[in-house]
C-alpha cells in the first residue's frame, strides 16, 4: 500500500519547526519513506517527517509504501505541527481508511476519529462529526466526513467543546451547541462559513443535552439545557431560540428531544426515575406549553418521531397524539427509524462484539441482525447515512461506518454470481480460495454444507469489486465441501 501525503503552507507568514507525524492502526512492514524534502522515518506504526523552515506557499510531499502486517480497517491519522500560531489548526490535519486485504468483501469501516456526535447530511452525502479538544488537531471541529471512505474530506471551525449539532432540513444550515462556550454556533453551508453564535442564558452554566432545528424554520431551534451545577443527565428546562433569542416560555423539563414532521410539537422524556411517561411541548410564538402523557412502561431515554409515532431508545412505541403503547422490540441501546425502509435499527452489546439489531416497524419483529467487528468503548448515537449504511461513534475515539444488509428492504435482483476454484487442499493453498464474481454495489451470502442437505452461512459481504475472493478455513475437517452463493 502507498500512500501520498502533501504539505502546504498557505501563508502569509514562514513556519519554522514543521514536523509532521502519520500515525497508523495496524502497524506496517517493508517501509519506504520517500520526501520531497526533510527527512522522514518510521517506528512502530508511527512516521515522523521533519520539515523544519517551509516559507509561505511552499509545498513538500512524502510518499509512504509498506505491507500491513494483518487485515482489517487501516486508519490513517496525519498531523502537521509548527512553533508559530495557526489561525486554524483543524486543517493541519488529515484522516483517512483502507480495508486491508480483500477491499470488496469489507463491510466496515473503523475510523480513528472521536466523535460526540454525527449527522448525515444526504443532499452533499457526507457526515458532520463533533470533536471534542481532546482530539488535538482535530478537536473542536465539525468534521466532513465521506461516509463511503471514511475520509476527513474538510473541517469547520467550531469552537470551544462542540457536543449536539443539528441540521436544517433543507440542508442550508447546521447548529452546533458548545459545551466550553455555553452557547451555540451556526453555519451557513451554503457559504461554508459562521454564522450567527448566542449564549444559552446569564442566570447558570448551562450546556445542551438535546438540540434540534425545527423542521422547515432554519432560524428556530430548541435546546434541553442542563446545569453545570446539576447531575448529568438531568434537565433543567427546554427553551426555543429564534435567531439567538429565546422565546419567553420554557418547555419540560424534558431531554431526549424529538420534533413532530412538521415542527408544531416537540417531545421528551422527564428526568430519570421520575416517571415514565413523556412531555408534548407544543410550540406557539412565546414558546411552549407543556403536556405529560402517560405511555411509555420502561424509561425511554431518548425518543426518535417517525409517522405519527415515538420510538424510545428502550425499544417502546407509543403513539404521540394519544400516547397509547403500540409495542415492544426486545432491544435497547442507540437506534435510527428508517420509515422508507420500515425498519428500526438498534446497536446492541453480544460478548464481546456489538450487534445492529434490525427491527420490523409493523410488527415489532426482529428483522436480522449483523455483527461489527473491531468496536472500542462503547456506541453512542446511530445514524442511517445513504443507501445501505449505518454510523455510530464510540466512547474510546472510533467512527465506525457499517455497510447492511439489513437496510435494503426492496432490493433488485443481481446477476447471478458465479464461482471459480483458485485453489484446493494440497494444491497451492491452504484453506482453498474461491473466487466469486460479482455486481459491485450488492449484497451477497455464501453458504456451505458437507451433504448438500444442510447448508450454513460461512459470510455476508458487500461487493465493491467486480471479483471477490474468500477462504473456507474449516474445509479441512470435512471429506466433501459444497458452497453456493445468493443476492437477494
Amino acid at each position: 500500500i502507498t500512500f501520498a501525503l502533501r504539505v502546504t503552507n498557505v501563508g502569509p507568514a514562514t513556519a519554522s519547526g514543521v514536523a509532521v507525524t502519520q500515525n497508523f492502526s495496524i502497524p506496517l512492514t517493508n517501509v519506504i519513506l520517500t520526501p520531497s524534502s526533510g527527512t522522514a522515518g518510521y517506528t512502530n506504526g508511527v512516521v515522523s517527517w521533519q520539515l523544519g523552515i517551509f516559507s509561505a506557499n511552499d509545498t513538500a510531499t512524502l510518499s509512504v509504501s509498506g505491507r500491513p502486517v494483518q487485515t482489517g480497517t487501516l486508519g490513517v491519522s496525519s498531523f502537521a505541527n509548527h512553533d508559530l500560531n495557526d489561525v486554524f489548526w483543524g486543517n493541519n490535519a488529515a484522516i483517512g481508511t483502507v480495508n486491508v486485504f480483500a477491499p470488496g468483501t469489507s463491510s466496515t469501516l473503523l475510523v480513528p476519529l472521536a466523535a460526540r456526535q454525527l449527522v448525515y447530511d444526504s443532499l452533499r452525502d457526507v457526515i458532520y462529526a463533533s470533536t471534542p479538544a481532546s482530539n488535538r488537531l482535530s478537536g473542536n471541529l465539525i468534521a466532513v466526513i465521506d461516509p463511503a471512505t471514511g475520509a476527513m474530506k474538510g473541517a469547520l471551525a467550531a469552537g470551544s467543546e462542540p457536543d449536539r449539532i443539528s441540521l436544517s432540513t433543507d440542508s442550508g444550515y447546521l447548529h452546533v451547541a458548545l459545551n466550553g462556550a455555553m452557547g451555540v454556533q451556526r453555519f451557513n453551508l451554503l457559504a461554508n462559513s459562521a454564522d450567527i453564535s448566542f449564549g444559552f442564558s446569564t442566570n447558570d452554566i448551562y450546556y445542551a443535552q438535546d438540540l434540534l432545528v425545527q423542521p422547515g424554520n432554519a432560524s428556530t431551534v430548541a435546546a434541553s439545557l442542563s446545569s453545570y451545577n446539576m447531575a448529568a443527565g438531568f434537565p433543567s428546562t427546554v427553551l426555543a431560540y429564534d435567531g439567538g433569542v429565546a422565546r419567553p416560555n420554557s418547555g419540560g423539563p424534558a431531554r431526549g428531544l424529538a420534533f413532530s414532521s412538521d415542527g408544531s410539537t416537540l417531545f421528551g422524556c422527564v428526568s430519570p426515575g421520575i416517571s415514565n411517561a413523556f412531555e408534548r411541548m407544543v410550540l406557539n410564538a412565546s414558546g411552549f406549553t407543556t403536556t405529560s402523557v402517560p405511555g411509555f412502561t420502561a424509561v425511554p431515554n431518548s425518543l426518535l418521531f417517525n409517522s405519527g409515532r415515538l420510538y424510545s431508545s428502550a425499544g417502546q412505541v407509543a403513539d404521540a397524539s394519544t400516547g397509547t403503547l403500540l409495542g415492544s422490540m426486545s432491544v435497547s441501546g442507540p437506534e435510527a427509524v428508517d420509515g422508507a425502509a420500515g425498519r428500526a435499527f438498534f446497536l446492541v452489546q453480544s460478548g464481546t462484539n456489538w450487534q445492529i439489531r434490525a427491527f420490523d416497524l409493523s410488527t415489532f419483529q426482529l428483522a436480522g441482525t449483523q455483527t461489527v467487528f473491531g468496536v472500542r468503548g462503547t456506541p453512542l448515537n446511530l445514524i442511517r447515512c445513504g443507501q445501505d449504511r449505518l454510523a455510530f461513534s464510540t466512547s474510546a475515539g472510533q467512527t465506525i461506518i457499517a455497510h447492511s444488509i439489513l437496510t435494503m428492504t426492496n432490493v433488485m435482483t443481481s446477476p447471478s454470481p458465479t464461482f471459480h476454484l483458485l485453489s484446493s487442499p494440497g494444491m497451492f493453498t491452504n484453506p482453498p480460495s474461491l473466487q466469486i464474481d460479482t455486481q459491485p454495489g450488492s449484497w451477497y451470502t455464501v453458504y456451505t454444507s458437507s451433504n448438500l442437505a444442510n447448508w450454513n452461512v460461512l459470510t455476508n459481504f458487500y461487493a465493491s469489486l467486480p471479483n471477490i475472493q474468500i477462504a473456507d478455513p474449516a474445509t479441512n475437517r470435512f471429506s466433501a465441501r459444497f458452497y453456493r452463493v445468493s443476492s437477494p
